[in-house]
């Protein structure tokens, strides 16, 4: 199948908006460790295309990195067509999510305890999308993350990785895919190798690109589905690949 420029809701990025962000990208370094934990956002509540909760979910949650510095597995691809390349700080504010990078950082540990906490006194049912920006950038970071999965079994969770690339990341990716409250994709695009045997994939495609029928186009995309949280088809658990309409 093709693609219809109609269904989507978002207009493709021009020739002149991917050049930005592939500058705007390769300015981003990482901020000075110090005191920058302070405030940290933590676990946020979902935005239009997530959603803030639905007739599946009471509350819906979005944790975020800073892109590029926690994304040991980005392509060539990835750092011209990124949509958190954005000057829209209020919302892609990766000053404020970098806290969040810090405060795991500083204390793990105490941010573990954060999190768990805030997920075990909201009343269920509730889902988490672990990165709308930012990806599993280290073995420490992945168990920690499983940690926190395997004492809130009752939050599903989802999140789409290109950390599969990197060899000494697969292993605990595998054991964190695994968890049966986490849908987690294998990111790709075609200047990638070939995405992982038994892994869902998620591929952020173009006009005029062939599609295969082992998924669909985002429900939210195409106007069939108002948000995430209840479209629920890369949350709930399935074996059907994701296409996202590049924006």
């Amino acid at each position: 199948m093709k693609r219809n420029q109609n269904m989507t809701k978002r207009m493709s990025p021009s020739q002149e908006l991917l050049d930005w962000r592939q500058e705007y990208l390769k300015s981003i370094k990482p901020a000075d460790l110090g005191n920058s934990n302070e405030n940290a956002p933590l676990l946020e509540i979902g935005n239009s295309k997530i959603g803030k909760s639905s007739h599946l979910y009471n509350k819906v949650f979005v944790w975020n990195l800073p892109v590029v510095v926690t994304c040991p597995g980005s392509s060539k691809w990835c750092l011209r067509h990124c949509y958190n390349a954005d000057s829209r700080v209020e919302k892609f504010p990766i000053d404020i999510w970098n806290k969040n990078l810090q405060h795991f950082l500083s204390d793990e540990e105490e941010l573990e305890r954060k999190l768990v906490n805030i997920l075990k006194v909201n009343l269920m049912p509730i889902a988490v999308r672990i990165h709308s920006s930012g990806d599993f950038f280290s073995s420490n970071y992945i168990k920690f993350w499983l940690r926190i999965i395997n004492q809130t079994p009752h939050v599903k969770y989802w999140a789409y990785t290109r950390s599969w690339v990197i060899p000494e990341l697969m292993a605990d990716l595998t054991e964190l895919k695994s968890a049966p409250n986490l849908q987690l994709f294998a990111s790709w695009d075609n200047t990638m190798p070939i995405s992982p045997d038994g892994w869902r994939t998620s591929v952020v495609y173009t006009e005029n690109e062939i599609l295969h029928n082992k998924g669909i186009i985002c429900p939210e995309q195409s106007g069939k589905s108002p948000n995430c949280a209840t479209c629920n088809y890369c949350i709930a658990k399935n074996n059907g690949d994701i296409y996202f309409i590049l924006h």
